[in-house]
């Protein structure tokens, strides 16, 4: 029967961005996660902590996916391990299918839908399983190209310049621990009834999320931020707003697909479209800085269209 230990979850990734996503959100919900970046590392961590669940990508620096499922199952203790594959090979499906892993999930994929999966998966493989207590309230779910505009925008923005004072470019550190989540979920939602110009922004981070905000309440907007793609999707629908900014974020959301599902529904296909791969970058200290983050080139175009689009100035 599970005790009231925690639930050790061991997640093997290359891509820093998806472990952390899913770390972070796990680990929201109650469970110990560890993480580990290649299959090498990812084995150790199987020896020390023996998880109740690993998640693994598939090609990885070092030790494979495949390797790593190998050795680890090659373990007395380890055969009994449940696995969760996550890969953008979807060819591999059959194979391990075929090789006995619990789960086999394909990049992108809607982080929602992998949560409820490892409660599956858990819920088969531990006597008794419940799921966590959340470590804070748990939020609704839903997870390197340039900015991305549609044909029509285009002709609007033209030749327009950013009217941003020098010092507006450096940006302030988010609130230590915040986490775009509890941003999302303290935020009320937009009344597509009285609000004069409304904005959806797709985000996971802080910071740049809080460079949009304030560009747009200066535009005289309201700011929904949303998660995920399907519940993107959804508020789209509901607000058709005057300007929708979406984060490419691969192998977790692919925006470019999202925004090309948004412009082919009719009420949407005029709605205008900014897909961006990253606001900010960071500076070192030293040579007269003081360190942090700054808008960074992408950054700064991406502003200077949406308060083109938005005021017409």
């Amino acid at each position: 029967m599970v005790s009231d230990r925690k639930i050790l979850i061991l997640i093997v990734e290359d891509e820093e961005d998806i472990r952390t996503i899913v770390s972070e959100k796990l680990s929201d919900l109650g469970y110990q996660v560890f993480q580990a970046r290649d299959g090498d590392e990812g084995f150790r961590m199987v020896q020390e902590f023996k998880p109740d669940l690993i998640i693994s990508d598939v090609i990885m620096p070092k030790s494979d996916g495949n390797q790593f499922l190998k050795k680890v199952k090659a373990l007395d203790f380890g055969k009994d391990i449940p696995f969760i594959v996550v890969t953008a090979r979807g060819k591999m499906r059959d194979y391990f299918e075929l090789v006995g892993v619990d789960c086999f999930f394909e990049k992108p994929f809607e982080l929602s839908q992998l949560i409820e999966k490892i409660r599956d998966v858990l819920s088969r493989s531990l006597p008794g399983f419940q799921p966590p207590a959340p470590a804070m309230p748990q939020q609704k779910s839903g997870a390197k190209t340039d900015v991305v505009i549609t044909a029509q925008d285009e002709a609007v923005i033209k030749n327009t310049s950013l009217d941003l004072d020098p010092d507006e470019k450096r940006l302030k550190e988010p609130e230590e621990g915040k986490k775009a989540e509890l941003v999302a979920a303290s935020m009320p939602k937009i009344d597509s009834q009285t609000a004069k110009k409304k904005v959806v922004v797709l985000e996971k981070e802080i910071a740049p999320y809080h460079v949009l905000q304030n560009v747009f309440l200066a535009c005289d907007c309201a700011v929904e931020l949303v998660l995920g793609y399907n519940e993107c999707i959804k508020e789209v629908q509901r607000l058709r707003p005057d300007l929708i900014v979406l984060r490419n974020m691969p192998n977790f959301i692919d925006a470019e697909k999202l925004a090309a599902e948004i412009k082919g529904r009719m009420p949407l296909k005029d709605v205008p479209v900014i897909v961006y791969s990253g606001l900010t970058q960071k500076v070192s200290e030293g040579h007269g800085s003081s360190g942090g983050e700054i808008l960074s080139a992408e950054g700064t175009e991406v502003v200077r269209i949406a308060k083109r689009i938005l005021t017409g100035a």
